[in-house]
């Protein structure tokens, strides 16, 4: 069973991760120019990024011990070469009255607010960079409906959070959790329980308990890269192999250093980040594991 934190906890590990992310380089995508390479050295046509789609309702346990468990820390060390694509809606019901559409959820009226809130930080905040962390933070807290706007003011200081509730409780709000109704009830094979990920677009039980048990090495193994090139400004002074290794790949392991640094807080780390194993080889074809 998932341990829910209390808000103090939950806003010192939220700033921890955030930290370790924004300090060992992991930076926002850039759009690729006409070369087969991006300006600061990252493949750019060597491969997709990873393409994850998480249907699932804000209360429901198991889609909560994911978010926490595996989809966060996944996303924060490989968000990079990662489309994540995150549907609030999950094993609700709709029906249609008169000019809205009224939600009938698994876990209550409390959940379905949880979801209007969360489509709603999604419609205003559609990178990943900046609303995962709130979806994060909020299925972490003990009440995800009430730590969203604390949530919100800790990871996006500049929303309007009055705007948010505005959609939540509103026409825009209706429309968004309808068209995530279609997009639910469109999936094919149909859903059957949440958390329901597709992965690379596609949906069986191989790959959802694959994804439950380990999603980092699945990302990686997913993820093929033909070649890079390091530029001469981001040449590290020591090769690897055949290799330069770039400083952003020389780190020590940060799945090792994120636990240690959550292990004062006393709060578990999520399974992936407690050891290194699952990222042996995941930058193998830079020539460097993380």
């Amino acid at each position: 069973m998932l341990r829910m934190m209390s808000w103090g906890v939950l806003v010192g590990l939220v700033v921890v991760l955030l930290l370790a992310n924004n300090a060992h380089g992991h930076p926002k995508a850039k759009p690729c120019d006409a070369s087969p390479f991006r300006k600061d050295g990252r493949a750019c046509g060597g491969a997709e990024a990873v393409s994850l789609e998480l249907y699932a309702e804000s209360l429901c346990p198991g889609c909560r011990a994911f978010t926490t468990g595996q989809l966060y820390g996944t996303w924060l060390l490989l968000g990079d070469i990662m489309n994540v694509t995150l549907v609030p809606y999950g094993n609700a019901q709709e029906k249609h009255d008169g000019d809205k559409w009224v939600f009938t959820c698994q876990h209550g009226p409390n959940e379905c607010l949880g979801n209007l809130l969360q489509a709603c930080l999604i419609h205003y905040l559609p990178n990943n960079a900046d609303h995962v962390p709130i979806i994060y933070c909020m299925e972490a807290a003990e009440n995800p409906v009430s730590a969203a706007s604390q949530c919100a003011a800790l990871l996006a200081p500049t929303l309007n959070w009055q705007q948010v509730e505005t959609c939540a409780n509103g026409t825009l709000g209706n429309q968004l959790m309808h068209s995530n109704a279609q997009l639910t009830d469109a999936l094919n094979p149909p859903h059957k329980y949440v958390p329901w990920i597709v992965f690379n677009g596609a949906h069986t039980e191989e790959i959802q308990n694959k994804a439950m048990e380990a999603l980092l090495p699945m990302v990686c193994s997913a993820y093929k890269v033909r070649t890079l090139y390091i530029p001469e400004s981001k040449r590290y002074k020591t090769r690897v192999g055949n290799y330069w290794v770039p400083l952003y790949f020389s780190r020590p392991s940060l799945p090792q250093r994120l636990h240690q640094s959550l292990t004062p807080l006393k709060i578990p780390g999520p399974p992936l980040l407690q050891t290194d194993d699952q990222s042996d080889g995941c930058f193998s074809h830079y020539g460097h594991s993380i």
